[in-house]
């Protein structure tokens, strides 16, 4: 266990410092190496394969029969449901939280995001911070090069495949796939709330409908998904907003589905929208920690 820890730290560091660290960087050391420890500890493996993205009127009947309706969208630029193949990656279990960003702020130099904020119910350490998509897209860019590791926004396949634990046909991303006010769903909130208030959905991942919605990497066009390439889709190669899913407390929980896209500008401030970061491998990470390839055995 000694030596486990010893590897830990010994990496940790070398990231940092690899090359000569940035002063900001060296000032902040070891913030961001907990930071590090923190992030690759809560990453979720997610083994890879196949799946039907998008929203199909077909699945959602054969699933839930005369209930269908209720949870059948209105919305047009979910379909039509493709087939979508991945590869094996992690992602975050939680939302990245005020706390966190404030740490990558410091050590980067730059001021940190809603700081006239700061103290509010809605702006603490353990609060989603809510960002706009250049902000969110940094963040996990910087992990990854202070980590080394392929660290970024996840692609919206991946963001809805892991919120459908592995592309189940559910409506929502809890513990049982529908919402239930006060067990895995707020009751009523003005805000969005510390991670972890509720039970996670089967493949560990907590918060993924409701609360805050989550950016990706994704460029937003209504129609891509009829031309969605099936390996590994990373969006459109250009355009004028992001994506973002999975709804937020602002929404009615309808508009927490699964399946329900959102978009925005990239630079504008955008107060419902947080994030979570993804790390593009299925292979061990430097922790000890279950992997993809070990959870599919």
């Amino acid at each position: 266990m000694r030596f486990a820890v010893f590897c830990l730290s010994f990496f940790l560091f070398a990231c940092l410092f690899a090359g000569g660290a940035p002063r900001a960087e060296s000032d902040h050391a070891e913030e961001v190496a907990e930071l590090i420890e923190r992030t690759l500890k809560n990453m979720v493996p997610v083994e890879g394969g196949a799946f039907m993205m998008g929203d199909s009127e077909e699945e959602m009947i054969a699933a839930f029969g005369d209930k269908a309706f209720y949870y059948y969208l209105p919305c047009r630029d979910n379909r039509p449901a493709h087939e979508v193949m991945l590869n094996d990656y992690y992602l975050g279990k939680f939302e990245v939280t005020f706390g966190e960003h404030d740490a990558f702020s410091a050590a980067t130099g730059r001021e940190p995001t809603e700081a006239k904020q700061m103290g509010k119910p809605w702006r603490k350490l353990d609060t989603p911070a809510y960002v706009n998509w250049q902000d969110a897209n940094a963040y996990c860019e910087w992990l990854g090069e202070q980590t080394g590791l392929p660290i970024s926004l996840p692609t919206e396949a991946q963001w809805e495949f892991a919120a459908r634990s592995r592309g189940k046909v559910v409506p929502f991303a809890t513990d049982t796939g529908y919402i239930e006010r006060g067990v895995n769903y707020p009751e009523s909130t003005d805000w969005p709330l510390p991670g972890g208030q509720f039970p996670p959905n089967p493949l560990g991942l907590y918060d993924m409908s409701g609360n805050i919605s989550e950016w990706v990497a994704d460029w937003y066009d209504p129609d891509y998904y009829a031309r969605s390439p099936k390996q590994n889709p990373k969006g459109p190669e250009s355009g004028e907003k992001k994506v973002y899913r999975g709804g937020s407390v602002f929404n009615s929980p309808g508009g927490s589905s699964t399946v329900i896209r959102g978009k925005a500008e990239p630079a504008l401030p955008h107060p419902s929208s947080g994030f979570r970061c993804a790390i593009h491998t299925g292979a061990p990470l430097p922790i000890d920690e279950p992997t993809a390839a070990s959870r599919a055995q």
